[in-house]
């Protein structure tokens, strides 16, 4: 059985991943090998301009802790700036930036928590080669490049990487360019991004504790909703039948509706430990019939996130999560790579608790989980793709811990998606027929969505601690066990 494992959507990153694997490294290194490698074969996905969060468990020293490099706004950033803007400018151009953190937030990983095993060159070399020597296209990134082309080639191919080794001297080319073409993101808000090492938050499932990231990241999201599902007994409703679906549906949909709290000023510990309680769940699950809309803010449905969880021979796990948010469209000249357009993460209006504001953080993806049976991992797993993430999790969980299926039927099996409306329900392209026929006798306008998350999974036998990984065939299949 294998032990040391890599997960992604991308099978050039999880080789990526491998290679350091196989040069002594270890789950913390393999994770950073392998988001370096996306970052350069789904740039739709994922920049070095772009943010993240990692979920670390460090078995040498028992630790687990949160990673948390997700980006900020700005010091330029202001509440009202796209008030009377066309709407595409949140979405594209260099007022859509936030702070990218991505490269500080790897750095502290390493150094925090690097085996010491390999050299951080070494981590950098698989996604050099493949900038350097191109690389293959698989099916779901090729819906994002040119369908006729077999061979993709630009007319002035990006032979900078040696310089970005100096890391100042990137930053002055990058902060030049922002500052000339009028980003919010400013020269000090570059030289003083920083990345945070943080506690995880923790609650519980069928007698196991899931640690996420901490709020405004939307890891409590999840807890929140498990907790509202673990007042049923799932086993008797079956496996994929519509009344599962169904009360899934109507969790996610009053969970959802808790979201925009987490920015709440002033909600810190005690609006989190409210929301994420199990008194809070049981008022959640004697509302579970109530149908009602909310308003929620305006988001963007395009999907520009990608994930990797690793595990190793030592007991140690990652769950990461990192984003471009599909990118802002624009390139530093000299320098090859995207930058992110975070800002679309920001509710627009003014005097929201999600409004933009200088250096805030707003709420965000993340979720990146790791399932503990006392103090030992049982699964570690993260998705891609918003809102998504959060219900694809809570169905391959609910899927391998009531319905006892293997990670791979677990990452496969048909799932919903319910959000701003409770009577609409998202659904795979290959959900089964009869239960969307009898989902929309149940009142719900069901439609097919190719965003179902893309979820990528280790599960750690209870009992031989040996590990083995799925990954979502809704991307396309990074997984390698060594």
């Amino acid at each position: 059985m294998p032990n040391r494992i890599v997960v992604c959507p991308e099978p050039l990153a999880a080789a990526a991943g491998a290679e350091i694997f196989r040069a002594g490294g270890s789950a913390i290194d393999a994770a950073l090998a392998t988001a370096y490698a996306q970052a350069v074969i789904s740039p739709a996905m994922t920049s070095i301009a772009g943010s993240g969060v990692m979920n670390v468990y460090h078995a040498p020293s028992g630790r687990n802790v949160i990673i948390d490099f997700l980006d900020q706004a700005g010091s330029q950033a202001r509440e009202k700036m796209f008030a009377d803007r066309p709407p595409g400018e949140i979405l594209f151009g260099y007022k859509s930036m936030l702070i990218p953190t991505f490269v500080r937030g790897t750095q502290v990983a390493f150094d925090e928590f690097g085996s010491g095993r390999v050299t951080w060159q070494s981590l950098l070399e698989p996604a050099i080669r493949y900038a350097e020597q191109g690389f293959t296209i698989y099916p779901y990134l090729h819906q994002y490049w040119r369908a006729d082309n077999p061979v993709l080639q630009t007319s002035a191919p990006f032979d900078g990487y040696r310089m970005l080794a100096t890391t100042p001297a990137c930053a002055d080319i990058m902060a030049a360019d922002l500052e000339r073409n009028g980003s919010p993101v400013t020269t000090r808000d570059l030289a003083s991004c920083r990345a945070e090492v943080r506690e995880p938050v923790r609650g519980s499932y069928r007698g196991l504790t899931i640690s996420t990231d901490p709020p405004p990241a939307i890891g409590a999201l999840l807890l929140e909703l498990l907790n509202v599902l673990e007042c049923h007994d799932l086993r008797t409703l079956g496996q994929e039948s519509a009344a599962y679906y169904d009360l899934l549906a109507r969790a996610l949909f009053l969970v959802f509706a808790d979201r925009i709290r987490f920015a709440e000023p002033g909600g810190g510990p005690a609006l989190f430990a409210e929301l994420t309680s199990k008194t809070h769940a049981s008022e959640l699950a004697g509302r579970i019939g109530e149908v009602a809309r909310y308003s929620a803010q305006p988001r963007s449905g395009l999907a520009g996130t990608t994930h990797v969880t690793t595990y190793d021979d030592e007991g140690s796990a990652v769950s990461m999560t990192h984003t471009v948010c599909f990118g802002s469209g624009v390139v530093t000249p000299g320098l090859g790579f995207i930058h992110n357009n975070g800002m679309c993460m920001f509710d627009l209006r003014p005097g929201q608790p999600n409004s933009i504001a200088p250096r805030k953080r707003p709420v965000s993806g993340g979720g990146p989980a790791i399932v503990f049976d006392g103090d030992a991992v049982r699964l570690v797993l993260g998705s891609p793709h918003g809102g998504r993430k959060t219900s694809s999790m809570a169905h391959v969980l609910t899927s391998v811990l009531d319905f006892g299926l293997s990670p791979a039927a677990a990452v496969a099996s048909p799932r919903i998606h319910c959000e701003h409306d409770p009577r609409e329900l998202r659904v795979d392209s290959f959900f089964p027929l009869d239960t969307r026929e009898e989902l929309e006798q149940r009142g719900y306008t069901v439609r097919e969505d190719a965003y179902g998350g893309r979820v990528c999974l280790v599960a750690v036998d209870p009992r031989t601690r040996k590990a083995g990984g799925a990954s979502d065939p809704r991307g396309d299949g990074g997984l390698i066990e060594l």
